[in-house]
């Protein structure tokens, strides 16, 4: 399992839907089994990638964090992004 987490100062909807476009059918085209305001997640026969975030009560960036198997230098890569 990789673990990857980081700070942004995007919204939360914008992370999911960026995770949404990075690791689902129009770019990594894993499947998206799970999807709400603050997660998602993604699969296929051979790994996943979770995305969860945590909110800000009185900072002005939003906690990522990113788990998965197999997905790794994707999972840096989009984080990085970030």
């Amino acid at each position: 399992m990789i673990s990857v987490e980081t700070q942004s100062r995007l919204a939360g909807r914008t992370i999911i839907q960026k995770a949404i476009r990075y690791f689902g059918p129009e770019g990594l085209d894993l499947e998206v089994s799970e999807q709400s305001d603050r997660s998602a997640k993604f699969e296929d026969c051979t790994g996943f990638v979770s995305i969860t975030l945590h909110l800000p009560d009185q900072s002005s960036r939003t906690h990522v964090k990113a788990i998965g198997r197999k997905y790794g230098a994707q999972m840096h890569a989009f984080i990085d992004a970030l």
